[in-house]
C-alpha cells in the first residue's frame, strides 16, 4: 500500500514536471502560481476536517444535554439520573482566572524584557528556560505543582491537602513560557523605526515600549495569552496532582474544587452511560467557553484600539 502510494506519488510529480516545461514561460508560471496557491488550500482544508468532525460530533451526541440543569446542578454520584457540571465549571473559571492573575502580567514582563532590553546570559537564561518550559509535559507541572505546593500547605490551617490555588500554580508553569515567547515574537516584528521615530522626538525607552510598541503588537500578544489560555483550560494532568476535583459546589480556592477537564476525564472512564453522556457535554460546553473567551478578547482588541487621525 505504502509502496504504491509512493510510486504514484512519483510518477504524478514527474509528469507534472515534464509536461510543465514544454508549456511557455508564462504560462509556467501560471502554473505553478496556482498549484502552489491549490495546495495551500488543500492543506488547509486537511488540517480543518478533523477540527470540524470532531465539533460536528461533539455537537449530535453532546448538544441534547446542554441545558439549564447542565449549567446550574453539581454532579450525581455514578449512575444516578440528572445533575449537571456547576461544580466544575465554578471551579475551572476560579483556577483559570487565579492563573491568568500570576501567569499573564509575568509572561508579558518576561516577553517585553527579552524583546526590548534583554541581553546577556542572564536573558539567554529565560529564553533557554522559556522555550524548555514550552514543551513541558503538563503531567510533569503537576507532580512540580505538588512537590512545591501541595505538599507544603497540607499543614497550614483552613487549606486542604489538594486545592485550587496550587491547581491554579499549576497551570502558571505551562501558561507563562506560551505567553513570554509569543509576546517576545510579537514585539521582536514591530518595524523599528516606529522606536526611531518615537525617540527621536524625545520620548524615553519606556514611554515608547508603552505607547508605541505594545499597541503596534497587541494582536499577536493577545494571540499568545488566548493560546495559553485556551491551553490550560483543557489540561487534566496537573489538576490531577493538585486540584483532585469534587461534585460539590466550592468556590473556597483553599479547599478541593472541580474542574471541567477532571470531570469529563472521569465522566468519560465511567462505566456509567449517563456519566459518558454527561462527560461529552462538558466536552462541548468546554469548546464553546473557549471560542467565547478568544471571541471576547479580540472583541476587547478592536474596541481599545488606538484611532488614528
Amino acid at each position: 500500500m505504502i509502496a504504491t502510494l509512493l510510486i504514484g506519488s512519483l510518477v504524478t510529480v514527474a509528469v507534472y514536471q515534464i509536461g510543465l516545461r514544454l508549456l511557455p514561460w508564462a504560462t509556467q508560471r501560471k502554473v505553478r502560481h496556482l498549484t502552489t496557491y491549490g495546495m495551500g488550500y488543500l492543506g488547509s482544508l486537511l488540517a480543518i476536517i478533523p477540527l470540524v468532525l470532531l465539533v460536528a460530533y461533539l455537537v449530535k451526541a453532546g448538544g441534547p444535554g446542554l441545558n439549564w440543569t447542565f449549567l446550574t446542578a453539581a454532579e450525581k454520584p455514578v449512575g444516578q439520573p440528572g445533575g449537571g457540571f456547576a461544580n466544575a465549571i465554578v471551579g475551572s473559571g476560579i483556577i483559570i482566572l487565579l492563573a491568568s492573575l500570576v501567569g499573564v502580567p509575568i509572561g508579558l514582563l518576561a516577553g517585553i524584557y527579552l524583546a526590548e532590553v534583554g541581553k546577556g546570559w542572564f536573558a539567554a537564561t529565560i529564553r533557554f528556560l522559556a522555550e524548555v518550559l514550552t514543551g513541558l509535559p503538563s503531567i510533569i507541572a503537576g507532580i512540580l505543582a505538588y512537590t512545591l505546593f501541595v505538599m507544603h500547605l497540607r499543614n497550614v490551617p483552613g487549606w486542604s491537602n489538594f486545592n485550587g490555588v496550587a491547581g491554579a500554580l499549576a497551570l502558571c508553569f505551562l501558561m507563562i513560557p506560551v505567553i513570554t515567547r509569543v509576546t517576545e515574537e510579537a514585539i521582536r516584528m514591530v518595524p523599528n523605526h516606529l522606536r526611531e521615530a518615537s525617540m527621536g522626538l524625545g520620548v524615553g525607552q519606556w514611554r515608547t515600549v508603552w505607547h508605541v510598541v505594545l499597541p503596534a503588537a497587541r494582536s499577536g500578544i493577545l494571540t499568545g495569552v488566548v493560546l495559553a489560555i485556551a491551553r490550560v483550560g483543557g489540561e487534566t494532568a496537573p489538576l490531577l496532582f493538585t486540584t483532585l476535583g469534587t461534585r460539590e459546589i466550592v468556590s473556597d480556592p483553599r479547599q478541593a474544587m472541580g474542574a471541567l477537564p477532571l470531570s469529563i476525564y472521569f465522566g468519560a472512564g465511567s462505566p456509567s452511560d449517563l456519566n459518558v453522556q454527561l462527560a461529552i457535554t462538558g466536552a462541548l460546553f468546554l469548546v464553546i467557553w473557549i471560542a467565547l473567551v478568544n471571541i471576547g478578547i479580540r472583541w476587547l482588541s478592536i474596541l481599545t484600539q488606538p484611532r488614528l487621525g
